[in-house]
């Protein structure tokens, strides 16, 4: 279950790369498929066959008869023990598998549980409690739903700059003012007496004639 793993080591959409580095340190203790999910190479049980050959590549394990079909006493005594050992070996790899199993399931988040609940590929992994293929369904999973909030979460912040504003071009309007020589004159009739006291005015009209 989850609540017996570690909770910021769970599965989730950004918690991969942390899940698969301890997920992948707990499955060194299971030497057969453990070490498949950490190589990544599916391990493949190979049952015993008549044509069975030694490392060597060349020599053969089993020896027929002369008639070519069946094996001579000795061939045969060895292929039986080999069939007994193979199935030996296949119950304690479906028990590993199976501890496998519990174990990447209990790494799950309860959000990682509901996106593979939709996945066929887990689904049917977990039906034939195949380690390998639910431990490279859920990480394949989870990658590319964290690469796409990634992605989004980039186009999302990219926001289209505005459009830089042209300078204010100020108008120079030229105030003509008029010279105070044309705004004030004086009164061409008003001048001043150099013959009277310095305080009398003289005012000269123009002559209006009588004819």
């Amino acid at each position: 279950m989850s609540n017996t793993y570690d909770s910021k080591k769970l599965l989730s959409n950004l918690n991969v790369t942390n899940w698969d580095h301890h997920i992948c340190e707990l499955l060194s203790a299971f030497p057969i498929m453990g070490r498949a999910i950490r190589t990544g190479v599916p391990f493949i049980p190979r049952p015993p066959t008549f044509n069975d050959l030694f490392a060597d590549g060349v020599t053969r394990k089993y020896h027929f008869r002369t008639d070519g079909i069946t094996l001579d006493g000795e061939s045969r005594k060895d292929f039986t023990n080999a069939c007994s050992t193979f199935e030996k070996s296949e119950v304690r790899r479906e028990e590993e598998q199976a501890k496998i199993c519990g174990l990447l399931i209990s790494s799950f988040s309860e959000e990682a549980k509901m996106l593979l609940r939709s996945n066929r590929a887990y689904i049917s992994a977990a039906n034939t409690n195949d380690s390998y293929e639910i431990y490279k369904t859920a990480k394949a999973a989870h990658t590319r739903v964290t690469s796409f909030a990634v992605a989004q979460n980039r186009s999302s912040s990219r926001s289209p700059r505005p459009a830089p504003t042209p300078p204010t071009r100020m108008l120079s309007s030229t105030v003509v003012v008029p010279s105070t020589r044309s705004l004030i004159q004086p009164p061409q009739a008003l001048c001043l007496s150099t013959t009277s006291s310095p305080w009398s005015l003289s005012m000269d009209f123009p002559k209006i004639s009588d004819t």
